[in-house]
């Protein structure tokens, strides 16, 4: 038994040993992570403001919220290719009307995926010439753009080719400053030090797409710190990137995945898929402010949120929520139901949320008319109605997506009875 039982303690003791040298090695890396430069005390904030048409709702959140933030950065161009022929698209956006709402902006150009020669003079040339065609544009209206963006989702292989396309377009549009967006998968690229000093700064991008996932999150909270204190070894400032939207996802009746949207349900979907949806969660970012601002590597100045709240749109934050999160504090729903009898013998129900955040619609509205009598009764959109044996009746919530955001109310149904007798209301989980 002892000859049998001594290999295995051997091997035991080699597990430790291990065991204690990883541990080590995690030691070791945290102090040299907390050995860089540190800083505390509040970030730069800044937003993406992404659509790709300049209404009036946009221009109308740029003017109420610009104070908020030190810059705005508007989507300028996407720049696709047929084979390796560049196609320019640039974004409607009315510099005119936009320079009666702020003086100073910034710019990105969204770049697709590329495989052609990046040294290549025709889509070099094209690249420089929408660079400088937005800057031209937007000063003849006289707005300031303190900085131009690149956002190109480069392969990790290449990215010593994009070098040039950064370097040269920052060449060309001197002395605006000229940053890309960077994904966390790049600070392992024995490149990436070079690109990053051949700009004059770079966004770690810390939020991601989804596909096919219900259960992903467009943001992973563990991968912050380990992200920022990676970027900060480089001795570049940088910022980072954090998302404010929600996303569907869409699915066949057999649960195979068919798209995802940031916007709301595609017209090109089917009628018959299954939507689920994607949240960011107000609070876990409200924390990752507060993370940050209370210890943070000296070279991460700023956040950009993705992206600026519009009237319109359908799955973002309201500025309200994002007021909240920029400073640190954790937003919150807060849904009442309440009776109104707008006249004799009427009684609507309404759902209102006094919250900083989105409240979605979940409970059941238990409407208890009393000793009334009720002669009709129907529920409204995104509601059904359901009568029970004693005379009350509930409003149960059919879209598993639909939201109130803050400060608003919904109609969910109504009532008409007979006298005016006492008609109350609750939620119920």
């Amino acid at each position: 038994m002892p000859l049998l039982s001594t290999p295995r303690r051997r091997l035991s003791g080699v597990w430790m040993l291990l065991l204690l040298c990883v541990c080590l090695l995690g030691v070791a890396f945290f102090l040299y992570w907390k050995s860089s430069p540190r800083t505390r005390g509040a970030l730069l904030q800044q937003a993406y403001v992404w659509q790709r048409a300049g209404s009036g709702e946009m221009l109308d959140a740029v003017a109420r919220s610009q104070a908020k933030f030190s810059n705005l950065i508007l989507l300028g161009a996407d720049v696709s290719f047929e084979g390796s022929q560049p196609r320019v698209a640039r974004v409607d956006i009315d510099f005119r009307q936009l320079s009666s709402r702020v003086r100073a902006i910034g710019l990105v150009i969204h770049i697709d995926a590329f495989a052609g020669d990046f040294h290549d003079d025709i889509t070099t040339r094209a690249l420089v010439q929408v660079s400088k065609s937005l800057l031209t544009d937007a000063a003849a209206e006289g707005l300031e753009v303190r900085e131009l963006q690149l956002d190109f989702p480069c392969d990790g292989a290449h990215l010593e080719d994009y070098r040039h396309w950064v370097t040269t377009i920052r060449e060309a549009v001197a002395p605006v400053s000229v940053s890309f967006i960077a994904l966390p998968g790049w600070l392992d690229q024995t490149a990436f030090p070079a690109l990053a000093r051949a700009s004059d700064g770079y966004v770690l991008k810390l939020h991601g797409s989804v596909a096919g996932n219900a259960t992903s999150m467009l943001l992973d909270p563990s991968t912050v710190l380990l992200s920022t204190e990676s970027a900060a070894k480089f001795g570049v400032p940088f910022r980072v990137a954090l998302p404010t939207y929600g996303m569907l996802l869409a699915f066949d009746p057999a649960g195979n995945y068919v798209g995802s949207s940031e916007e709301g349900p595609s017209p090109r979907w089917p009628a018959s898929v299954q939507l689920r949806a994607i949240h960011t969660d107000p609070p876990t970012l409200a924390r990752i402010v507060r993370n940050l601002e209370a210890d943070r590597p000296l070279m991460l100045y700023g956040i950009i949120w993705h992206r600026l709240p519009v009237s319109t749109d359908q799955l973002n934050w309201q500025m309200q929520t994002l007021d909240a999160v920029m400073q640190g504090l954790e937003p919150l729903p807060d849904l009442h139901a309440v009776i109104t009898r707008p006249e004799a013998n009427l009684v609507e129900v309404w759902l209102l949320n006094h919250g900083d955040a989105d409240a979605h619609l979940t409970q059941t509205l238990i409407v208890d008319p009393s000793s009334t009598t009720v002669t009709a009764s129907d529920a409204l959109t995104g509601f059904e109605i359901a009568r029970q044996p004693e005379g009350v009746i509930q409003l149960r919530p059919t879209a598993s997506i639909s939201t109130l955001v803050p400060g608003a109310r919904r109609l969910a149904g109504w009532l008409r009875v007979e006298g005016d007798a006492r008609v109350t209301v609750k939620l119920m989980n």
